[in-house]
């Protein structure tokens, strides 16, 4: 891209801005330099565990044992 327009930009970013100010930075725009927007959230890990068994009610006790929830690891969760 050159000068102020911006490869992909659809919005008005002025006017998000004014609307949504940044976090860092200054809440103003020069083309020149761009603009990266950076989104996130808590860090999730997940995992499959294969349970041996067609019980369902086992699966669900277990899942309970070892959640927080079921007095079991702090901030896990099982399902």
């Amino acid at each position: 891209s050159s000068g102020s327009q911006w490869r992909g930009a659809d919005a008005d970013w002025a006017q998000v801005l004014r609307r949504v100010p940044p976090d860092f930075g200054p809440a103003s725009l020069r083309g020149e330099w761009g603009i990266a927007c950076v989104g996130c959230v808590p860090w999730v890990v997940n995992h499959n565990v294969v349970l041996d068994t067609a019980d369902v009610d086992l699966a669900k006790r277990l899942a309970k044992e070892v959640s927080e929830r079921g007095g079991g690891l702090a901030g896990v969760q099982a399902m």
